[in-house]
């Protein structure tokens, strides 16, 4: 390995581990946490999901979490916790990652774990450090999504994990045909092959077993899609702020730095005075979308923001946690680009 891969693995493990000590031993969240590792104990014993028992969602985010339950079974709740952090940590550690990868941009090791510090911080914000389904298809995503963009020939296998994310959460399956159009239309049959192949092999193993029509009612059971997923967007005034923001920065041609410190200020505030997950992170959001539509009007590049506005409104589709915030650090990350 090159010093600067050992440089990065240490420094994940590192973080991992310090915010593992500090925080894992505290607290139980008794609906996530329970459910996750509960249909975990359901598959490694065998039971087959949407036959032997019910979810709302796909269940391959339970296959994803059985090494922990191996690990130790009266530890199991602290392994766990251990790959919270571990997750959160590679998800902001992957977007820079990607954000750097494609941009063909070069900074300081200094500066890049400074991004990715921001990315975790603000990500993790006073979530329950707990294993969950989104977190779980998120770091399905940065993966495919570092894979899809080098120069390798075996690149095709970044969207076998975009797929795998719809496992995790089905709100994830809408990555998959936007990846395929933004970085995959020169081995278009191949690249859709391997993105839909972790789907189709769920569904026929499913059938075989005769859960076909449990797995249809099942995974229809939800039915607030335009509630958390198109009303909550449209009459929020912080997304439009946010937009108008953006416009307003690039008019008066501002310095980069100091807009993104304001933003990095205010985020901090939301979080101490614990706002940070309601309608105000909406703002942050609301700076990317605007982005988008300043690079379409100056006929720049596109693609990074339209796979972080996906990311973010695919994290926010939840009745429990309506909100982006699990992708915010990433958001504010990129204003530093």
């Amino acid at each position: 390995m090159t010093k600067k891969t050992i440089y990065d693995i240490s420094f994940i493990l590192f973080l991992t581990s310090i915010c593992h000590v500090l925080f894992s031993k505290y607290g139980f969240n008794p609906t996530d946490e329970g459910f996750v590792l509960s249909a975990t104990n359901r598959v490694l014993h065998g039971q087959i999901p949407h036959v032997d028992f019910s979810s709302v969602r796909p269940l391959g985010y339970a296959y994803l979490h059985i090494p922990e339950l191996l690990i130790s079974k009266t530890h199991f709740f602290l392994v766990s916790r251990f790959v919270f952090w571990l997750e959160q940590v590679l998800i902001a550690f992957l977007w820079i990652r990607f954000i750097l990868s494609y941009s063909k941009t070069e900074i300081s090791l200094l500066k890049k774990y400074t991004l990715i510090l921001i990315c975790f911080v603000f990500n993790v914000h006073y979530f329950p450090e707990s294993v969950l389904h989104t977190i779980d298809g998120l770091l399905m995503c940065m993966i495919g999504l570092n894979l899809i963009t080098t120069e390798s020939k075996w690149n095709f296998i970044g969207f076998l994990f975009i797929g795998f994310a719809a496992l995790c959460k089905q709100n994830y399956l809408i990555i998959l045909p936007f990846t395929l159009v933004l970085f995959g239309r020169k081995k278009i049959a191949l690249n859709t092959i391997f993105g839909f192949s972790p789907l189709l092999i769920y569904v026929s193993l499913i059938s075989l077993y005769g859960g076909l029509n449990d797995l249809m009612i099942q995974l229809s059971g939800h039915n607030e899609l335009l509630k958390v997923g198109v009303y909550t967007y449209l009459f929020n005034p912080f997304l439009y702020l946010g937009f108008i923001g953006l416009f307003v920065y690039r008019k008066l041609n501002l310095d980069k730095l100091y807009f993104s410190v304001f933003c990095l200020l205010f985020a901090c505030i939301l979080m101490l005075t614990n706002h940070f997950h309601g309608k105000f992170g909406f703002l942050f959001l609301g700076i990317i979308v605007g982005e988008l539509f300043y690079q379409l009007k100056e006929n720049k590049s596109v693609k990074i923001p339209i796979i972080a506005i996906l990311l973010a409104w695919s994290v926010s589709i939840s009745v429990g946690y309506n909100t982006p915030a699990l992708f915010i650090g990433d958001a504010l990350s990129m204003m530093f680009f």
